[in-house]
């Protein structure tokens, strides 16, 4: 019989790798043939979210600490294991992957104007979403540095050649521009966590997080032993800054965020959703993994700079989504200032100041507001692509009055903008109000600058959907098929579950967000 850790195991092993074997399996059909494709791989997207419901099922949200752990040794000499586990950090981002992810691949038809136009390469297309799925999970359960690099690495492959291959017009330079960014983040900090195990003989997060504030001495002494004496007072700061950038360059945070507005703009609709509903909340994901825990003091001294690069994200991301003038441009910016939030609050906590309320307020408030994002910067841009479907693009000056026409389109299309721009009773609203109340506490001068992109979101968002359905009618469309209807509820459906019992979610992530905080002091 077997014992539950190891069924457990099982369970977070083959949530991982079901999409990868999904992704083999697409090679037993003809690279043309579209429709078995995505049978297979909606099948070998959809069969992980029973066993994320599993571990959901037997999570004991009074733990504080990681659960379902095992580690498996692998490349011993090197301190490099399989290590693996769950807590209330990546459990609700799990879940996230296993809607979004299948629900994407279910409301692709249609929307992939780049797999139409090369409908030989269906098994590719379909097998790079599986390989991508599989670099989330991975990413999100990983426990030893080395072992949790290869997933962050694994997930950026994938995207690439899916802009390369089936973006629009300016692809080639999109997906170049999207891969220089992002690898040389992750080879920034990957030289950063390098020296960091050299200073102190391992890659296992779990250890280097016992450590916490011995870090920055150990990488002193080893700075002092190599003969870098010079260089030992600042080697603290230079590694926690390397480390940064490479999730920085993810999340992203101005002005690391260039790359964004060009790929998001010459991606498929379906890597559209994939970078902005799950690819970016890895950045931030690992700085509550990893630099929080690792980095904390060198993150106090530099609370301040850092939380205003963070406003810098909300405003400018925001202002620049004002803007523009197709849906795609305000969707993309308006991503950036959205997860701007999200920086806001990890770096507020990481603030020397603040009582522990706030403090667990505002990192409970950045989980939600992940999960809140995903949701509806996913709809957004699969409204995005049915517009370009019926359309050919989504200028705004080519749209108008589609509400007489369209009126289920509208209907949905304002909830999901309505969620965005943080309407109380969906989700939106209360990640948001969350961050602000417990940066409040912390910054207040900062927290009410940070309201001024709220009101910018408002004017953006309102002012597209008033250009988009009201108004003279430009052209006519058909209303939103019954597929399209189905993935508009889906996320509909989770924005208003949140929004108006928001404590489910909240109590996923308290237990391991209060003990982070409390590590921190």
């Amino acid at each position: 019989m077997i014992a539950l850790p190891e069924i457990h195991f099982c369970l977070v092993s083959a949530l991982t790798f079901l999409p990868l074997l999904g992704a083999l399996a697409l090679f037993l059909v003809r690279a043309d043939d579209a429709t078995s494709c995505r049978r297979i791989a909606l099948a070998a997207s959809s069969a992980p979210i029973l066993l994320a419901l599993r571990l959901l099922h037997d999570f004991d949200l009074a733990a504080p600490g990681l659960q379902f752990t095992t580690r498996v040794p692998w490349i011993s000499f090197l301190g490099i294991d399989y290590h693996v586990g769950v807590d209330g950090l990546s459990l609700a981002l799990l879940l996230l992957v296993s809607v979004l992810a299948p629900l994407t691949i279910f409301g692709s038809v249609g929307h992939t104007a780049g797999l139409d136009a090369r409908p030989r390469d269906a098994r590719a297309f379909f097998a790079l979403m599986l390989v991508e799925q599989t670099g989330l999970y991975g990413t999100f359960t990983a426990l030893n540095f080395f072992h949790w690099f290869i997933f962050w690495e694994a997930s950026l492959v994938p995207m690439f050649f899916l802009v390369k291959m089936f973006g629009g017009k300016g692809r080639t330079a999109a997906s170049y521009q999207f891969f220089v960014y992002t690898f040389l983040g992750s080879v920034a900090m990957l030289l950063g966590m390098q020296l960091v195990y050299l200073a102190t003989g391992t890659w296992d997060l779990l250890d280097l997080a016992r450590m916490g504030a011995e870090i920055p001495e150990k990488l002193s002494n080893f700075a002092r032993s190599v003969g870098l004496e010079r260089f030992a007072a600042a080697a603290p700061r230079t590694v926690f800054l390397m480390v940064l950038i490479g999730f920085a360059v993810k999340v992203p945070m101005w002005p690391l965020h260039t790359w964004l507005p060009r790929t998001y703009g010459q991606a498929p609709i379906a890597g559209a959703i994939l970078l902005t509903g799950l690819m970016s909340k890895m950045g931030v994901y690992g700085l509550l993994r990893i630099v929080l825990p690792l980095f904390g003091t060198e993150m106090a001294q530099l609370a301040t700079p850092l939380m205003l690069f963070a406003l810098a994200t909300v405003l400018l991301g925001a202002w620049t989504a004002a803007a523009q003038k197709d849906l795609r441009g305000l969707i993309s910016y308006s991503s950036v200032s959205h997860l701007g939030y999200c920086l806001l609050g990890v770096f507020a906590v990481g603030a020397a100041t603040g009582r522990f309320e706030e403090k667990a307020l505002a990192l409970n408030g950045v989980i939600f507001q992940m999960v809140a994002h995903g949701l509806s910067a996913t709809g957004l841009f699969y409204f995005a692509g049915a517009i370009e479907a019926r359309f050919g693009g989504c200028d705004y000056d080519r749209l108008g009055g589609l509400r007489r026409s369209a009126p289920v389109f509208a209907g949905l299309m304002g909830l999901l903008a309505f969620a965005a721009l943080g309407l109380p009773g969906l989700a939106g609203f209360v990640g948001e109000f969350m961050i602000f109340r417990g940066v409040f506490g912390l910054s207040g001068a900062i927290a009410c600058a940070a309201v001024l992109g709220l009101l910018l979101t408002a004017f953006y968002l309102l002012t597209m959907l008033g250009k988009i359905f009201f108004g003279p009618a430009i052209p006519e469309t058909s209303d939103l098929t019954l597929r399209e209807r189905a993935v508009a509820a889906a996320l509909s459906a989770g924005l208003f579950l949140f929004g108006v019992l928001p404590e489910p979610l909240i109590r996923l992530s308290n237990a391991a967000v209060s003990s982070l905080v409390r590590r921190l002091g």
